[in-house]
């Protein structure tokens, strides 16, 4: 197990359609000979990939891309090009120990040009053809919004954000972070309702469930969102946001807080606004110990790092299980039930699909998506 490692890695960096597909060329020939597999987004803003492999061939990978992409920074810089981030932030992660290794490797290279590195908006007032089908959709979608205040216009968002005519909020290392929630705490009472700062937790409903900040002082804002352009509407009107004056952001490896953080910076520009470097994954990383220990006194992490690899989530553990049994509300944080997430014996919702947590003393009662009719 400690000779593999899942790499998971963003790079904003202004793309032509020239430089992508050359990029998606160069991605494709490296990945082929190092024999690594996984997923890669490319896109006019920058790259976002996922692979798994030896860790000697991913090490490799990294000194390679990171040259090719330091070329293309160099030639756009000589165009007077503005590049915020210039190099790759990668983050090795372990295998689990209790599953074999091939269960937890992809198996397969899918190198795609999209058209950004993450979707925070859902493109719909994009003018493009569409079925009548999909037209009534975005209309319906479009008065939904219109109808809740505050009315957020995502075109001007869309446009602030995606033209790079804001600037990311500070990075903060592991330490910083503590340093910087501490001293947030002691400026407040011991109630974390009367804090002035606020943990923003921008990822989805099934990742926060099993794991998320917990601090003595500083309040959490689980969002609970289905998907990542569910936030610009609930950023905008959520009342907890407005009120604080210090936002401290995270997501899984630091990629959507890099672009939450712009949209934060457009609605609240007078807030002090932070993100974790590195994401959650740098973060568990910096405080586990030899034997990836279930307790910190260091971390203010707390439960298990769901990831979008074959491993569903990191084998680092801080403290107790934080998710619970859909069913009988006990404690409980593993959608596959003690399955390789392979098998594809995951707890699914019947009606929209979406991960649920159902203990094993519960799961033979319910019938989730794609299983038989319980007897």
């Amino acid at each position: 197990h400690d000779d593999y490692r899942i790499a998971l890695y963003y790079a904003y960096i202004e793309l032509t359609p020239s430089e992508i597909q050359s990029h998606m060329n160069i991605q494709k020939q490296i990945c082929d000979e190092l024999n690594l597999k996984g997923r890669i987004r490319i896109s006019k803003e920058g790259v976002n990939g996922v692979l798994s492999g030896e860790l000697i061939s991913l090490q490799k990978y990294e000194e390679l891309i990171s040259k090719n992409i330091q070329q293309i920074i160099v030639i756009n810089n000589n165009s007077n090009n503005k590049s915020t981030i210039i190099a790759l932030d990668v983050k090795y992660c372990q295998l689990r120990k209790e599953l074999p290794i091939q269960d937890q490797l992809f198996d397969r290279l899918l190198i795609k040009e999209t058209k950004t590195v993450i979707s925070l908006f859902d493109q719909s007032f994009e003018k493009k053809k569409e079925s009548k089908k999909d037209r009534y959709r975005h209309e319906k979608k479009s008065i939904e919004i219109k109808s809740s205040p505050p009315y957020l216009d995502l075109q001007s968002l869309h446009n602030a954000v995606m033209e790079e005519s804001l600037k990311p909020a500070r990075h903060l290392s592991a330490n910083e972070w503590n340093k910087k929630l501490d001293e947030a705490g002691l400026s407040s009472s011991s109630n974390s309702n009367s804090s002035s700062a606020l943990l923003l937790d921008v990822r989805n409903v099934y990742e926060m469930r099993v794991g998320h900040f917990v601090h003595p002082t500083t309040p959490t804002l689980l969002t609970n969102t289905r998907k990542y352009s569910d936030l610009p509407q609930l950023i905008a009107s959520n009342k907890e946001i407005k009120e604080r004056e210090q936002i401290f952001m995270y997501c899984t490896g630091g990629v959507r807080c890099e672009r939450v953080s712009m949209l934060v910076r457009e609605l609240y520009p007078d807030k002090q606004i932070y993100q974790l470097r590195g994401g959650i994954q740098k973060y568990i990383q910096t405080f586990k110990n030899e034997n990836n220990s279930t307790t910190s006194t260091n971390s203010y992490f707390a439960g298990k790092n769901f990831v979008f690899d074959p491993r569903r989530t990191d084998p680092i553990h801080f403290g107790e299980t934080i998710g619970r049994c859909l069913v009988c509300d006990l404690p409980h944080d593993d959608y596959d039930n003690g399955h390789a997430p392979s098998e594809n014996k995951e707890a699914r919702c019947n009606k929209c699909r979406m991960l649920v947590l159902i203990c094993n003393d519960c799961r033979p009662k319910y019938r989730c998506h794609n299983e038989k009719e319980k007897e």
